[in-house]
């Protein structure tokens, strides 16, 4: 019965003081100075509740023991990585099993759920399912290539969601081509940089594979051909970005290159449906 009261109370009280200041302002200068104090202490108090709430964080009711309960809805929003639950892949990324094994890349734009987070001698790594996809198991992506969010892409509306994915998808298409273009320079460093790179996929993948056959011996050989040419990789990649650098007058300008800005203006489209969800 008090509880009701109060309600009661509150809810005529800022409504009446709601039409007062807000539509006859004339009778509100004229009240005594204690009742339009009370009064505005009482709208404050009563809008301030739902102030500054979006759609997705109102209470909610349910039911538990026959009571109805407030609860507050679950709400999507950019997050650290400790705190996600899912995420957006940045970029095309490559994707392995529990193992380290690789299985191939999966594009840019694609949601992934998230079990946990992994340390591995190739950095940090998140472990979880794709949405959607052919691959329904477990595998895991390094951690650097996804975008996080709260809550579960259900929470969003179908247009949000699928602009975040168009989102991405742009995303990763605008740098692949820029790497392209800035690739097709005449650095002599770059071919020797990308072969060492090849080199130090293949042999990753190698031992991978054999991680559970090989030999001790043979495992200790493979584990220091790989960081002798994962050095090799950063002392050519520094040489070629060094080179760049000194010749950049002489690179091709990717904010130039029609193909590059047509996706810029692609991706400007996409960003206004989710402006609160990048970052």
């Amino acid at each position: 019965m008090g509880m009701k009261f109060l309600a009661t109370y509150v809810a005529l009280a800022a409504g009446s003081g709601a039409l007062v200041w807000y539509f006859a302002p004339t009778i509100g200068e004229k009240l005594p100075p204690e009742v339009r104090a009370r009064i505005c202490s009482v709208v404050d108090s009563t809008t301030s509740l739902f102030k500054g709430l979006s759609k997705s964080e109102k209470p909610v009711s349910t039911s538990q023991n026959g009571k109805v309960v407030q609860l507050k809805r679950a709400r999507v929003r950019p997050v650290d990585l400790k705190d996600a639950t899912w995420g957006v892949l940045k970029r095309v990324t490559p994707v392995e099993e529990l193992d380290g094994k690789p299985v191939g890349n999966a594009p840019s734009g694609r949601f992934f759920m998230i079990k946990e987070t992994v340390s591995t001698t190739n950095g940090l790594k998140v472990a979880g399912t794709f949405i959607s996809q052919k691959i329904t198991r477990t595998v895991r992506i390094p951690a650097d290539n996804i975008y996080c969010f709260s809550g579960t892409p259900d929470l969003l509306p179908t247009n949000q969601l699928a602009s975040l994915g168009k989102y991405y998808q742009l995303a990763g298409e605008a740098e692949a081509l820029k790497s392209k273009l800035q690739g097709a320079s005449s650095s002599p460093y770059l071919q020797d940089a990308a072969a060492a790179l090849r080199q130090l996929r293949s042999l990753e993948k190698t031992a991978a594979e054999r991680k559970s056959t090989a030999d001790a011996d043979t495992l200790r050989k493979i584990t220091y051909e790989v960081s002798r040419l994962r050095v090799k990789v950063q002392e050519l990649n520094q040489k070629h970005k060094d080179w760049k650098a000194k010749h950049a007058s002489q690179q091709p300008d990717p904010e130039k290159d029609p193909a590059h800005v047509k996706i810029l203006r692609q991706l400007e489209k996409c960003a206004e449906p989710i402006k609160d969800l990048l970052p």
